[in-house]
Parts: C-alpha cells; sequence; structure tokens
C-alpha cells in the first residue's frame, strides 16, 4: 500500500494480515512486525 493512496501517509510494507471488526475498524499486520489501525472519521 502506497503513500498518497486513499490518504495514507507513509507507504505500508508488504501486508501479511488483514482484519475488520464489528466497529468497522481494519487492522492490518505487515512485514517488518507492523500493526495498523484504520478507523472511520465523521463526514463533515
Amino acid at each position: 500500500l502506497r503513500r498518497g493512496h486513499c490518504g495514507l501517509r507513509r507507504d505500508i510494507p508488504q501486508a501479511e494480515g488483514i482484519a475488520s471488526d464489528d466497529r468497522d475498524t481494519l487492522w492490518i499486520v505487515s512485514e517488518p512486525n507492523l500493526f495498523y489501525r484504520f478507523t472511520r472519521t465523521a463526514a463533515s
């Protein structure tokens, strides 16, 4: 996943796992042992 795409501020290295929860939070695990959480923002 590249910086600038869909609002990403930084590149996300090779994603290895992805999950979502009941609050529509997206979780990504990538190399080297990085853990990302994405949440929806309120529309303005």
